[in-house]
């Protein structure tokens, strides 16, 4: 029994795989869209857009952590009157504040070891 009796062939043998360099050299180019240059208007609006966005995104993320730290601490107090209230808006501002003072600190500290005479 040969090997061609055992197995039947899906193709034929007779096709080619190999792409000719002439088929290649043929083919007409695809056609290139035009890159449009932006302008310097452009170029504007696209950065206020830019910026428009990273801060509207920075407040929301900053209003969904205020918001769960307060309400972390209203659970964890276990009571909702006006004091437990004061002590969670006041451990929430402190907490926030905190986390920016650590960037500011690290600006300063850059400050203060570039320009620093040693």
């Amino acid at each position: 029994m040969s090997k061609k009796d055992k197995f039947k062939f899906v193709k034929k043998e007779e096709e080619n795989f190999l792409i000719d360099e002439e088929e290649i050299i043929k083919e007409e180019p695809k056609e290139k869209t035009e890159e449009r240059k932006l302008t310097d208007e452009e170029l504007i609006i696209l950065e206020k857009k830019k910026k428009r966005r990273k801060l509207i995104l920075t407040a929301v993320i900053m209003f969904l952590i205020s918001n769960a730290l307060f309400w972390f601490v209203i659970l964890w107090q276990n009571r909702l009157d006006l004091l437990a209230v004061t002590d969670a808006l006041t451990v929430t501002v402190l907490l926030i504040f905190a986390g920016g003072w650590d960037n500011v600190n690290m600006e300063y500290e850059h400050f203060i070891s570039t320009y620093s005479r040693n």
